[in-house]
C-alpha cells in the first residue's frame, strides 16, 4: 500500500488465495477527489490468476461499523441510530435526532471481471436539504476515470506549488512535513457550507464536527497559501451565523455566540463546561477574519460577509461581559467560562479569552466606523475593550491564566505514573479542576498571537512557570510551546516541540491516532 502524496492517490495489491487454492493478486487504485469532493474513486484490476474463470465484483450499500464502548469523550461510540431507504441504484440514510439525511450511490459497482481487466467504480455522496425531492438527488452525467484522475493530479500539482516545503538532510522530517500538508488539503471545505473536521476525512473521533481547531490552527495556513479555501472556510462561519444568533438568545444573551462544536451550526456539545462555555470560539472566528483582511486586503468579503459576524459577536460580549469593580478599580469581567485549556472550567477571567475579546471589540470598532454602521454601540465597545481585566501576579511576577488558577495546588506530577496520562480519561474532572495544571497552551497561547504587547522578561516567566503545568495532553499544546520557545531564545526545547509536532501522527505520540489525524496540529507543523 503506498499513499501518493504528490498526486493524491492510494494504490494498493494484494494477493488474494481462496479456500480452493486459486490465487489472483487485486490491484487497487483511489482517490478522494478533491475538485469533485462528493466523488470516491477506485479502479480495480485482476492479475496473475491460476484460473480462467471470471470474478464477481459488487459493492453493497450496507453500513459496516462495529460498535465501541469507550469512556473516551474524542471517540464515536458508532451507536448512530440511521434509517435507511433503498432506492434504485443509490440509499439514503437519515440520522434519528438531527433528521439530515445524506444520499450515496454506486456506479459501476458491479461487473464479471477477468484477468487483466478493469472496473472503475464511484461513490458519489449527496447531503441532502430539507426541501429536496429524494426521488432525483443526483445529476445523472460523471467522466470517466481518466479524466477524474487528471483533474485530481493537476489540482494537486497547483496545491504543492504554492505550499510545499522542502527539507533537506532530514529525509524523516520533510516526510513528515508533506504528510501533514497533504492532510491539509485533503480535509478543507470548499463550497462555504463545510468546514474542516478535528480528525479531517481520516477517523471517527469527534464524529466529523467542527470546532475552534478551523479558526485558530488551520486558517493561517489556508491565508498564506490558498485564500480561497481560507474565504470559503470563513464563508461557512458566516452561513451559520443565524444558527449563532439562536443559541445567544437560548442563553438570554444579545448578539451571537457560535457552537463550540458543531457541523450544521447547532450545538451538540453534551458537556458544557467543556463546550458551550468555551465562548472564546466567538473571538476565534473574528480573529481569523481579521487576519484574512490583513494578508488579502480583500474588504469586500469583510463588508458583506464578516462584518456582521464581527458586529454580532461584539454584541454578545457586552451582554455577557460585566463592567465591575475589580482590584479597587472598574474593570469588564468575563466570568464563568472555559478557556482553552480545560483542565480549567468555568473560571473567571481567563487571559486568552480576555485579550481576544478585547481584539473582537476593537475590530467590531474599526469596521463600524468604516462601514458607518452601529455608530451607537462604538463607545459602550470601547469602553469594554479599554477596562478589560487582566490578572497579574505581582509577588511572582506571572500572567495569571485566570483569577483563581495560581491559588489552586500545583497537581502531583512526580507521583503521577506515565500511563495515567491524559488526565481526562483517569481522572474525574472535578479532581483536575481543583489543581494548576494545564491540557494545553492557554496563556501562552494568548502571547504567541500579541507577542509584541508583553516584554522579553515577561514572556520568559509566564513560558517557563506554564511549562511545568502542562500536560500537553492535547494534540493543538506542543506547536504553541515550539513558537513561543523560538521567540524568548530556547532553540532547543523550540526544535524538540517542533519535532513532536511535525510528527506527532506519523509516530502516533497521542497514542490516538487510530481515531484519526490531529488536524490542528498539522495545521501548525504547515
Amino acid at each position: 500500500m503506498t499513499l501518493d502524496l504528490e498526486k493524491g492517490l492510494l494504490d494498493e495489491s494484494y494477493k488474494v488465495v481462496t479456500p480452493l487454492g486459486k490465487t489472483f493478486e487485486l490491484v487497487m487504485q483511489s482517490f478522494a477527489s478533491v475538485t469533485r469532493s462528493e466523488l470516491y474513486v477506485c479502479q480495480y484490476q485482476i492479475k496473475n490468476t491460476n484460473f480462467s474463470e471470471p470474478i464477481s465484483m459488487t459493492h453493497p450499500l450496507e453500513q459496516k461499523a462495529a460498535i465501541v464502548q469507550t469512556d473516551d469523550p474524542r471517540v464515536a461510540s458508532k451507536a448512530h441510530r440511521l434509517r435507511k431507504a433503498d432506492y434504485q441504484d443509490y440509499a439514503i440514510w437519515t440520522a434519528e435526532n438531527s433528521q439530515r439525511s445524506i444520499a450515496i450511490r454506486v456506479i459501476n459497482g458491479e461487473k464479471q471481471l477477468q484477468a487483466e481487466e478493469t472496473l472503475t467504480t464511484v461513490f458519489q455522496m449527496k447531503l441532502l436539504e430539507d426541501n429536496q425531492n429524494h426521488e432525483t438527488p443526483f445529476n445523472q452525467e460523471l467522466a470517466d476515470f481518466e479524466v477524474l484522475l487528471q483533474e485530481q493530479q493537476q489540482s494537486y500539482q497547483q496545491f504543492w506549488a504554492a505550499s510545499d516545503i522542502q527539507i533537506e538532510g532530514d529525509p524523516v522530517l520533510q516526510k513528515g512535513i508533506r504528510f501533514n500538508l497533504f492532510h491539509l488539503n485533503q480535509g478543507a471545505g470548499r463550497d462555504g457550507r463545510t468546514n474542516f473536521a478535528a480528525k479531517g476525512l481520516t477517523g471517527e473521533g469527534y464524529e466529523g464536527h467542527y470546532f475552534w481547531d478551523t479558526e485558530m490552527y488551520l486558517l493561517p495556513f489556508f491565508i498564506f497559501t490558498n485564500p480561497e479555501i481560507a474565504k470559503a472556510l470563513l464563508s461557512y462561519r458566516g452561513k451559520i451565523l443565524p444558527q449563532a444568533k439562536q443559541r445567544a438568545q437560548e442563553l438570554s444573551q444579545e448578539g451571537a455566540l457560535f457552537a463550540w462544536r458543531t457541523i450544521d451550526g447547532n450545538e451538540t456539545s453534551a458537556y458544557y463546561p467543556a463546550g458551550t462555555a468555551q465562548v472564546h470560539i466567538n473571538a476565534d472566528i473574528v480573529y481569523a477574519f481579521q487576519l484574512y483582511e490583513r494578508v488579502t486586503g480583500d474588504q469586500a468579503f469583510i463588508e458583506t460577509v464578516g462584518s456582521e459576524v464581527v458586529f454580532e459577536t461584539a454584541k454578545f460580549w457586552l451582554s455577557y461581559g460585566d463592567l465591575v469593580e475589580k482590584d479597587g478599580k472598574l474593570a469588564f469581567c468575563i466570568n464563568g467560562v472555559t478557556g482553552p485549556d480545560e483542565y480549567s472550567a468555568l473560571v473567571n477571567n481567563n487571559f486568552y479569552t480576555n485579550k481576544m475579546v478585547q481584539n473582537n471589540l476593537y475590530y467590531a470598532i474599526e469596521l463600524a466606523q468604516r462601514f458607518g454602521k452601529y455608530q451607537e454601540s462604538i463607545s459602550a465597545w470601547q469602553q469594554a475593550a479599554d477596562l478589560m481585566y487582566f490578572g497579574y501576579d505581582e509577588q511572582r511576577g506571572i500572567t495569571k491564566q485566570d483569577d483563581g488558577f495560581l491559588e489552586q495546588a500545583v497537581w502531583p506530577f512526580e507521583t503521577t505514573p506515565a500511563e495515567k496520562y491524559p488526565l481526562l480519561l483517569h481522572y474525574h474532572p472535578m479532581v483536575i479542576y481543583k489543581h494548576q495544571v494545564c491540557k494545553q497552551a492557554d496563556t501562552v497561547l494568548a502571547q504567541m498571537l500579541y507577542t509584541g504587547d508583553f516584554s522579553l522578561e515577561q514572556l520568559k516567566k509566564d513560558y517557563d512557570y506554564y511549562e511545568q503545568v502542562t500536560t500537553h495532553d492535547s494534540s493543538l499544546s506542543r506547536s504553541i510551546f515550539s513558537v513561543m520557545a523560538s521567540r524568548i531564545g530556547d532553540s532547543e526545547k523550540a526544535y524538540r516541540y517542533f519535532m513532536d509536532t511535525a510528527l506527532m501522527d506519523l509516530t502516533d505520540l497521542q497514542k490516538n491516532v487510530v481515531d484519526g489525524i490531529h488536524a490542528a496540529n498539522m495545521g501548525e507543523a504547515g
